[in-house]
Protein backbone atom coordinates (compact mmCIF):
# COMPACT_ATOMS: atom_id res chain seq x y z
CA UNK A 1 0.00 0.00 0.00
CA UNK A 2 1.49 3.62 -0.04
CA UNK A 3 3.20 4.74 2.34
CA UNK A 4 0.46 7.40 3.94
CA UNK A 5 0.88 11.10 5.44
CA UNK A 6 2.02 14.34 3.66
CA UNK A 7 5.68 14.70 1.79
CA UNK A 8 7.45 17.58 2.13
CA UNK A 9 10.80 18.17 0.36
CA UNK A 10 13.34 17.71 3.30
CA UNK A 11 11.31 14.14 4.11
CA UNK A 12 13.45 10.76 3.33
CA UNK A 13 10.45 9.35 1.80
CA UNK A 14 10.38 12.01 -1.05
CA UNK A 15 13.12 11.01 -3.08
CA UNK A 16 11.76 7.37 -3.52
CA UNK A 17 8.52 9.02 -4.17
CA UNK A 18 10.03 10.91 -7.19
CA UNK A 19 12.07 8.18 -8.10
CA UNK A 20 8.72 5.92 -8.24
CA UNK A 21 6.78 8.91 -9.79
CA UNK A 22 9.52 8.86 -12.45
CA UNK A 23 9.51 5.28 -13.06
CA UNK A 24 5.69 5.41 -13.76
CA UNK A 25 5.90 8.03 -16.50
CA UNK A 26 8.43 5.99 -18.11
CA UNK A 27 6.53 3.08 -17.24
CA UNK A 28 2.97 4.85 -19.20
CA UNK A 29 5.63 6.23 -22.48
CA UNK A 30 6.98 3.19 -22.82
CA UNK A 31 3.87 1.07 -22.51
CA UNK A 32 1.99 3.48 -24.83
CA UNK A 33 4.82 3.38 -27.50
CA UNK A 34 4.50 -0.23 -27.67
CA UNK A 35 1.14 -0.63 -28.39
CA UNK A 36 1.08 1.92 -31.02
CA UNK A 37 3.84 0.13 -32.68
CA UNK A 38 1.84 -3.20 -32.79
CA UNK A 39 -0.85 -1.32 -34.12
CA UNK A 40 1.10 0.10 -37.15
CA UNK A 41 2.68 -3.62 -37.41
CA UNK A 42 -0.58 -4.95 -38.22
CA UNK A 43 -1.14 -2.25 -40.71
CA UNK A 44 2.28 -2.84 -42.17
CA UNK A 45 3.30 -6.65 -41.75
CA UNK A 46 6.37 -5.67 -42.49
CA UNK A 47 7.16 -2.79 -40.44
CA UNK A 48 8.03 -3.43 -36.80
CA UNK A 49 8.78 -0.01 -35.08
CA UNK A 50 9.17 -2.11 -31.89
CA UNK A 51 12.86 -2.48 -32.65
CA UNK A 52 14.01 1.00 -32.12
CA UNK A 53 13.45 -0.21 -28.18
CA UNK A 54 13.22 -3.95 -28.13
CA UNK A 55 13.50 -6.65 -30.61
CA UNK A 56 11.57 -9.11 -30.71
CA UNK A 57 11.92 -10.56 -34.10
CA UNK A 58 13.32 -14.11 -33.22
CA UNK A 59 9.90 -14.86 -31.83
CA UNK A 60 7.16 -15.75 -34.31
CA UNK A 61 5.38 -12.94 -35.25
CA UNK A 62 2.37 -13.76 -33.45
CA UNK A 63 3.99 -14.52 -29.64
CA UNK A 64 5.96 -10.75 -29.91
CA UNK A 65 2.96 -9.52 -30.61
CA UNK A 66 0.89 -11.06 -27.77
CA UNK A 67 4.03 -9.85 -25.32
CA UNK A 68 4.29 -6.46 -26.05
CA UNK A 69 0.13 -5.94 -26.34
CA UNK A 70 -0.08 -7.82 -22.74
CA UNK A 71 3.23 -5.85 -21.49
CA UNK A 72 2.31 -2.22 -23.54
CA UNK A 73 -0.96 -2.50 -21.27
CA UNK A 74 0.38 -3.33 -18.17
CA UNK A 75 2.95 -0.73 -18.16
CA UNK A 76 -0.19 1.55 -19.54
CA UNK A 77 -2.09 0.98 -16.30
CA UNK A 78 0.70 1.02 -13.76
CA UNK A 79 1.59 4.58 -15.22
CA UNK A 80 -1.81 5.53 -14.31
CA UNK A 81 -2.63 3.68 -11.19
CA UNK A 82 -0.11 1.07 -9.45
CA UNK A 83 -2.39 -1.98 -8.69
CA UNK A 84 -1.66 -2.35 -4.45
CA UNK A 85 -3.29 -5.73 -4.76
CA UNK A 86 -5.14 -8.10 -7.14
CA UNK A 87 -3.73 -10.35 -10.36
CA UNK A 88 -2.45 -6.92 -11.82
CA UNK A 89 0.26 -6.63 -9.20
CA UNK A 90 1.05 -10.27 -9.81
CA UNK A 91 1.35 -10.29 -13.24
CA UNK A 92 2.99 -6.69 -14.02
CA UNK A 93 6.07 -7.82 -12.91
CA UNK A 94 6.34 -10.90 -14.11
CA UNK A 95 5.24 -9.38 -17.82
CA UNK A 96 7.44 -6.72 -17.86
CA UNK A 97 10.08 -8.96 -16.94
CA UNK A 98 10.18 -10.83 -19.58
CA UNK A 99 10.72 -8.03 -21.87
CA UNK A 100 13.41 -7.05 -19.65
CA UNK A 101 15.33 -10.60 -20.39
CA UNK A 102 14.58 -9.93 -24.07
CA UNK A 103 16.61 -6.23 -23.67
CA UNK A 104 19.65 -8.50 -21.88
CA UNK A 105 19.70 -10.77 -24.66
CA UNK A 106 19.62 -7.87 -27.13
CA UNK A 107 22.62 -6.45 -25.15
CA UNK A 108 24.12 -9.89 -25.18
CA UNK A 109 23.38 -10.19 -28.98
CA UNK A 110 25.13 -7.26 -29.37
CA UNK A 111 28.05 -7.90 -27.98
CA UNK A 112 28.42 -11.85 -30.05
CA UNK A 113 28.53 -8.93 -33.33
CA UNK A 114 30.79 -7.11 -31.92
CA UNK A 115 32.87 -10.22 -31.28
CA UNK A 116 32.06 -11.66 -35.07
CA UNK A 117 32.76 -8.03 -36.29
CA UNK A 118 29.36 -7.99 -37.99
CA UNK A 119 29.02 -4.25 -36.39
CA UNK A 120 31.67 -1.87 -35.30
CA UNK A 121 29.81 0.33 -32.88
CA UNK A 122 31.68 3.29 -30.89
CA UNK A 123 30.01 2.89 -27.72
CA UNK A 124 31.28 0.14 -25.35
CA UNK A 125 27.67 -0.10 -24.11
CA UNK A 126 24.16 -1.28 -26.17
CA UNK A 127 21.35 0.65 -25.66
CA UNK A 128 19.61 -2.25 -25.14
CA UNK A 129 21.61 -2.69 -21.71
CA UNK A 130 19.95 1.12 -21.03
CA UNK A 131 16.18 -0.32 -22.18
CA UNK A 132 17.06 -3.83 -19.36
CA UNK A 133 18.41 -0.59 -16.46
CA UNK A 134 15.18 1.02 -17.22
CA UNK A 135 12.94 -1.97 -17.19
CA UNK A 136 14.59 -3.03 -13.83
CA UNK A 137 13.61 0.52 -12.55
CA UNK A 138 9.64 0.20 -13.59
CA UNK A 139 9.88 -3.59 -12.26
CA UNK A 140 11.18 -2.17 -9.15
CA UNK A 141 8.70 0.16 -8.69
CA UNK A 142 5.67 -2.47 -9.70
CA UNK A 143 7.13 -4.46 -6.65
CA UNK A 144 7.43 -1.97 -3.81
CA UNK A 145 5.04 0.34 -2.51
CA UNK A 146 5.89 4.53 -2.51
CA UNK A 147 5.24 7.18 -1.06
CA UNK A 148 2.57 9.73 -3.09
CA UNK A 149 4.08 12.83 -3.55
CA UNK A 150 1.49 16.04 -3.40
CA UNK A 151 0.24 17.67 -6.72
CA UNK A 152 2.85 20.36 -6.67
CA UNK A 153 5.66 18.41 -6.22
CA UNK A 154 4.26 15.48 -8.61
CA UNK A 155 3.00 17.99 -11.64
CA UNK A 156 6.73 18.85 -12.28
CA UNK A 157 8.43 15.58 -11.84
CA UNK A 158 5.95 14.21 -14.80
CA UNK A 159 6.39 16.91 -16.98
CA UNK A 160 10.44 16.65 -16.34
CA UNK A 161 10.39 12.62 -16.80
CA UNK A 162 7.83 12.99 -20.12
CA UNK A 163 10.04 15.98 -21.17
CA UNK A 164 13.62 13.52 -20.68
CA UNK A 165 11.68 10.74 -22.81
CA UNK A 166 10.60 12.75 -25.77
CA UNK A 167 14.15 14.02 -25.77
CA UNK A 168 16.09 11.24 -24.57
CA UNK A 169 14.68 8.37 -26.83
CA UNK A 170 15.52 10.04 -30.04
CA UNK A 171 19.28 11.00 -28.25
CA UNK A 172 19.93 7.62 -27.35
CA UNK A 173 19.17 6.39 -30.74
CA UNK A 174 21.88 9.08 -32.35
CA UNK A 175 24.42 8.18 -29.77
CA UNK A 176 23.79 4.88 -29.65
CA UNK A 177 22.93 3.09 -33.41
CA UNK A 178 23.84 6.24 -35.31
CA UNK A 179 27.59 5.55 -34.56
CA UNK A 180 27.17 1.85 -35.21
CA UNK A 181 29.05 0.71 -38.19
CA UNK A 182 26.81 -1.83 -39.94
CA UNK A 183 28.85 -2.28 -43.09
CA UNK A 184 28.61 -5.49 -44.67
CA UNK A 185 28.07 -6.62 -48.20
CA UNK A 186 25.08 -5.06 -49.87
CA UNK A 187 22.78 -4.46 -53.70
CA UNK A 188 23.67 -1.04 -53.60
CA UNK A 189 25.02 2.33 -51.78
CA UNK A 190 23.14 5.24 -50.63
CA UNK A 191 24.20 8.63 -50.28
CA UNK A 192 22.31 11.54 -48.58
CA UNK A 193 23.01 14.39 -50.14
CA UNK A 194 24.15 18.04 -47.91
CA UNK A 195 24.78 21.61 -48.88
CA UNK A 196 26.97 22.53 -51.75
CA UNK A 197 29.67 25.50 -50.94
CA UNK A 198 28.61 29.03 -53.72
CA UNK A 199 31.53 27.87 -55.13
CA UNK A 200 30.55 24.18 -56.36
CA UNK A 201 32.48 22.31 -53.89
CA UNK A 202 31.26 20.02 -51.38
CA UNK A 203 30.71 21.08 -48.29
CA UNK A 204 32.93 18.85 -45.16
CA UNK A 205 29.51 16.96 -44.62
CA UNK A 206 28.79 15.81 -48.15
CA UNK A 207 32.58 15.25 -48.70
CA UNK A 208 32.63 12.82 -45.77
CA UNK A 209 29.59 11.08 -47.12
CA UNK A 210 30.81 10.53 -50.48
CA UNK A 211 34.06 9.54 -49.24
CA UNK A 212 32.98 6.86 -46.87
CA UNK A 213 30.35 5.69 -49.83
CA UNK A 214 33.59 5.43 -52.04
CA UNK A 215 35.48 3.12 -49.32
CA UNK A 216 32.47 0.98 -49.17
CA UNK A 217 32.80 0.45 -52.96
CA UNK A 218 36.33 -0.06 -53.22
CA UNK A 219 35.92 -2.34 -50.38
CA UNK A 220 33.42 -4.46 -52.90
CA UNK A 221 30.62 -3.93 -50.57
CA UNK A 222 28.05 -3.20 -53.69
CA UNK A 223 28.53 -2.27 -57.45
CA UNK A 224 26.07 0.87 -57.54
CA UNK A 225 26.46 3.71 -55.60
CA UNK A 226 22.60 5.79 -55.38
CA UNK A 227 23.42 9.72 -55.07
CA UNK A 228 20.34 11.17 -53.80
CA UNK A 229 19.95 14.87 -52.92
CA UNK A 230 18.28 18.27 -54.32
CA UNK A 231 18.92 21.10 -56.34
CA UNK A 232 20.54 24.09 -54.08
CA UNK A 233 19.07 27.67 -54.46
CA UNK A 234 22.27 28.57 -56.34
CA UNK A 235 21.65 26.54 -58.76
CA UNK A 236 24.15 23.37 -57.91
CA UNK A 237 23.06 19.74 -57.69
CA UNK A 238 24.37 17.97 -54.94
CA UNK A 239 23.95 14.76 -56.87
CA UNK A 240 26.15 16.14 -59.57
CA UNK A 241 28.95 17.41 -57.08
CA UNK A 242 28.33 14.73 -55.19
CA UNK A 243 28.92 11.94 -58.32
CA UNK A 244 31.94 14.59 -59.31
CA UNK A 245 34.19 13.78 -56.15
CA UNK A 246 33.26 10.21 -55.93
CA UNK A 247 34.67 9.74 -59.58
CA UNK A 248 37.99 11.82 -58.17
CA UNK A 249 37.57 9.20 -55.62
CA UNK A 250 37.84 6.11 -58.02
CA UNK A 251 34.25 5.21 -58.45
CA UNK A 252 33.24 4.44 -62.25
CA UNK A 253 30.70 6.62 -63.45
CA UNK A 254 28.89 3.91 -64.63
CA UNK A 255 27.87 2.37 -60.99
CA UNK A 256 26.41 5.60 -59.84
CA UNK A 257 23.33 6.54 -60.07
CA UNK A 258 21.22 10.23 -59.42
CA UNK A 259 18.33 11.30 -57.74
CA UNK A 260 17.97 15.04 -58.09
CA UNK A 261 14.65 14.83 -56.24
CA UNK A 262 15.64 14.15 -52.77
CA UNK A 263 15.14 17.57 -51.59
CA UNK A 264 14.03 15.67 -48.21
CA UNK A 265 14.82 12.84 -46.55
CA UNK A 266 11.07 11.15 -47.16
CA UNK A 267 11.45 11.91 -50.44
CA UNK A 268 15.10 10.23 -51.13
CA UNK A 269 13.63 7.00 -49.38
CA UNK A 270 10.82 7.17 -51.55
CA UNK A 271 13.31 8.30 -55.03
CA UNK A 272 15.71 5.67 -54.42
CA UNK A 273 13.58 2.54 -52.95
CA UNK A 274 11.81 2.87 -56.20
CA UNK A 275 15.52 3.26 -58.29
CA UNK A 276 16.06 0.15 -56.24
CA UNK A 277 13.16 -2.37 -57.28
CA UNK A 278 13.63 -0.96 -60.89
CA UNK A 279 16.85 -2.28 -60.94
CA UNK A 280 15.79 -5.20 -58.92
CA UNK A 281 18.40 -4.24 -56.28
CA UNK A 282 17.37 -4.76 -52.66
CA UNK A 283 19.21 -4.57 -49.11
CA UNK A 284 21.15 -1.39 -49.25
CA UNK A 285 24.15 0.42 -47.34
CA UNK A 286 22.55 4.09 -46.03
CA UNK A 287 25.29 6.83 -45.30
CA UNK A 288 25.15 9.76 -43.58
CA UNK A 289 26.33 11.71 -40.51
CA UNK A 290 25.90 9.46 -37.38
CA UNK A 291 22.90 11.83 -36.20
CA UNK A 292 20.86 11.46 -39.66
CA UNK A 293 20.59 7.55 -39.66
CA UNK A 294 18.24 6.64 -37.41
CA UNK A 295 15.54 8.67 -39.06
CA UNK A 296 16.64 7.07 -42.18
CA UNK A 297 16.84 3.31 -41.03
CA UNK A 298 13.51 4.66 -39.54
CA UNK A 299 12.02 5.29 -42.63
CA UNK A 300 13.49 2.99 -44.92
CA UNK A 301 12.13 0.41 -42.65
CA UNK A 302 9.09 1.98 -43.16
CA UNK A 303 9.00 1.65 -46.95
CA UNK A 304 9.86 -2.16 -46.62
CA UNK A 305 13.28 -1.85 -47.69
CA UNK A 306 16.44 -3.89 -45.83
CA UNK A 307 19.01 -0.66 -45.17
CA UNK A 308 22.19 -1.17 -43.41
CA UNK A 309 23.46 2.25 -41.99
CA UNK A 310 26.98 3.19 -42.00
CA UNK A 311 27.89 6.38 -40.56
CA UNK A 312 29.94 8.90 -42.50
CA UNK A 313 33.31 9.90 -41.25
CA UNK A 314 32.77 13.18 -39.20
CA UNK A 315 34.56 16.33 -39.18
CA UNK A 316 33.51 18.57 -35.87
CA UNK A 317 31.63 21.94 -37.44
CA UNK A 318 30.06 24.68 -35.45
CA UNK A 319 26.64 23.33 -36.71
CA UNK A 320 26.86 19.61 -35.56
CA UNK A 321 25.46 20.14 -32.22
CA UNK A 322 21.91 22.31 -33.85
CA UNK A 323 22.07 19.45 -36.46
CA UNK A 324 21.98 16.67 -33.43
CA UNK A 325 18.71 19.21 -31.92
CA UNK A 326 17.14 19.03 -35.04
CA UNK A 327 17.05 15.40 -35.27
CA UNK A 328 14.71 15.22 -31.77
CA UNK A 329 11.38 16.69 -33.47
CA UNK A 330 12.73 15.16 -37.06
CA UNK A 331 12.87 11.28 -35.65
CA UNK A 332 9.48 11.80 -33.67
CA UNK A 333 7.76 13.65 -36.85
CA UNK A 334 9.26 10.78 -39.40
CA UNK A 335 7.96 7.99 -36.61
CA UNK A 336 4.39 9.59 -36.46
CA UNK A 337 5.04 9.06 -40.53
CA UNK A 338 5.56 6.01 -40.37
CA UNK A 339 3.27 4.64 -37.87
CA UNK A 340 -0.02 6.44 -39.03
CA UNK A 341 0.50 6.15 -42.64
Amino acid sequence: MPIAGPLARGDSRFGIGVAALGARVLAFSFGALSLLNVLASLRNPAFDPNIWWIDLRFLPGFVGAVVMVAAGALLVAHGLRPATEGWRRWASPRIVSIVGVVALWNAADYYVGWDAARIAPRSPVPLSLVIAILLGLIILSMVWPAPTLPSRSAIPVVAAVALAFVVGLPLLQIAFFGTTDYRRPADAIVVFGARVRLDGTPSITLANRVRTASELYRQGLADTIVMTGGIEPTGFDETVVMRDLAVELGVPTAAIVLDAEGDTTSASVANTSRILRERGLGRVLAVSQFYHLPRIKLTYAAAGVEAWTVPARTTSIPQTKGLIAREIPAFWLYYLRAVVA
